[in-house]
């Protein structure tokens, strides 16, 4: 059996639209990146199809079928992390309450493992070990106790075999430009980035689902870490729709969708995007907001052990005056929400309330969560906390009631503003995931990662001892000897007497 041609057959890349492409990108509804949801269902069928027809007068035998088996490696594995999809991937989902990052993550691994049984032997090796490390390494919400009955033998049978070897979890970076997300991944964390433009939408709401998504197009950040239920214990009807981690946003009151219609608004942001050496990245968005009144240059330059977060030329103008605000991180505190909050070494108060403003901060490390240290005392500098929300609030109509009040979680945000219709402000901070209260303070006061360059022109940084410099170009001008004639997002790496350099 072979599939017939058609503009969105599987079994070939496309170019626009839906489907699979060379980069690895994954896209359904015309613009939405869904490999964590959409993908996984056609991963699950190709699987259970090859695995049926195997062996049969019916057997799937596409030249083209390695465009599927290769989207395992290529498209899915890069969004897995501990067995668990990222969000950025997951569209509206995120706002279904009874569909966690654990279970889409667990669908990709039935759907892998079912895969494998019909697959070629170096592509069925290359699956189980994978799904191997995933099932081990979910412990918040383990695998064996949630799969159905078939996707648990295939589980056990992995589990059991010693010639599997456990696929660890990688060291690299991925841009998949066609659906407009990044993917920063250590064995021992992860980061992503959901950016939207005239290719990919902001977000999608329909179904009654994700009715409170507007920026999640605009540059959120995903911190994966050892907290393995982050973004599933309650963080999406809890956290404030307004400050995602990573967004420059103007606090203009939203409506939220039409529980009854659907919207995928494309985004209006003039490039997005970025290079890499496959280790380090550069990435950059020249924002524009849903309605052209605040727009900035924000780039994320991401390093082996941090990430450097430079905003500039952030400038608002519209008829009533607004506050711009920029989130650094927002952080889940679960049930117990005492984690203690360092700033520059005196501990801040864990009360529910109105955010507490705080001067010139140098660092920031929130315990047991994450650690966000702050460039050297931006100009304007912010560290909050969001009140719990014992009510909820409601990103899913069709929820029933009982199940969309999460009395449990709450968010504690640490934040930058930039004051009511800005112009031209700027800021710096840099993410150091998994670091200790020492770790935090010893790179704030040694900057490993030194700014070069923050303007409307170029953003840029240097880490000498690595022999880099990353620089986000939008337009020409010149940066420590690196000339650029236009717009370009450039790598550079000196090892000695070579120079590398990777750029777009």
């Amino acid at each position: 059996m072979s599939v017939a041609e058609g503009r969105t057959a599987f079994f070939q890349y496309v170019e626009s639209g839906d489907g699979f492409y060379r980069d690895g990108s994954f896209v359904q509804h015309t613009n939405i990146a869904y490999v964590g949801t959409y993908g996984n269902v056609l991963l699950g069928d190709v699987g259970f199809l090859l695995a049926l027809l195997a062996g049969s007068p019916w057997q799937v035998t596409d030249p083209n079928l390695n465009v599927v088996l290769d989207a395992v490696a290529a498209s899915f594995a890069p969004f897995v992390t501990n067995g668990r999809m990222m969000d950025c991937v997951r569209g509206r989902a995120i706002a279904r309450d009874y569909e966690s990052d654990h279970i889409d993550g667990h669908g990709t691994i039935a759907s892998v493992l079912t895969l494998a049984a019909g697959a070629p032997a170096a592509y069925a090796a290359t699956f189980r070990s994978l799904a191997k490390g995933w099932i081990l390494r979910d412990t918040a919400l383990p695998y064996l106790a949630n799969a159905a009955l078939p996707d648990l033998g295939l589980a056990k049978q992995v589990l059991a075999d010693q010639t599997v070897v456990a696929a660890p979890e990688p060291s690299d970076h991925r841009q998949f430009s066609y659906q407009d997300r990044i993917v920063h991944r250590r064995p021992d964390w992860s980061f992503s980035i959901g950016l939207s433009s005239a290719r990919t939408a902001r977000y999608e709401a329909g179904n009654a689902e994700n009715l409170h998504g507007w920026y999640l197009g605009d540059g959120p950040t995903y911190v994966y870490d050892g907290d393995l239920t982050q973004y599933s214990d309650g963080f999406w009807p809890t956290v404030n729709a307004y400050r995602l981690a990573g967004t420059t946003v103007q606090t203009t009151v939203r409506t939220r969708a039409d529980e009854n219609g659907w919207v995928s608004p494309a985004g209006l942001n003039s490039w997005v995007g970025g290079a890499t050496d496959g280790q380090v990245g550069a990435v950059g968005m020249d924002l524009r907001s849903y309605d052209s009144a605040l727009t900035a240059k924000k780039s994320w330059f991401c390093l082996n052990d941090a990430v450097v977060c430079l905003g500039a030329g952030i400038s608002r103008t519209g008829a009533q005056p607004v506050r711009v605000e920029s989130t650094v991180d927002n952080r889940n505190l679960h049930a117990a929400g005492s984690n203690r909050l360092l700033v520059d070494g005196r501990e801040r108060a864990a009360q529910w309330g109105e955010p507490e403003s705080i001067a010139h901060v140098g660092w920031a490390h929130l315990d047991g969560i994450c650690d966000t240290p702050s460039g050297r005392a931006p100009p304007f500098t912010r560290s909050g906390k969001n009140g719990r929300r014992p009510g909820g609030i409601l990103i899913r109509a069709r929820t029933p009631p009982a199940a969309r009040l999460p009395s449990r979680a709450g968010t504690r945000r640490c934040g930058l503003t930039t004051g009511v219709d800005p112009a031209n402000a700027s800021y710096v901070y840099t993410l150091i995931p998994g670091a200790t209260v020492a770790q935090t303070i010893r790179w704030s006061a040694l900057m490993p990662a030194v700014v070069a360059a923050n303007t409307v022109t170029v953003q840029a940084i240097r880490q000498p001892w690595q022999g880099l410099l990353m620089a986000n170009f939008w337009a020409a001008g010149s940066v420590d000897r690196l000339v650029s004639s236009g717009p370009a997002s450039v790598v550079l790496r000196r090892t000695g007497s070579t120079l590398e350099g990777r750029g777009v």
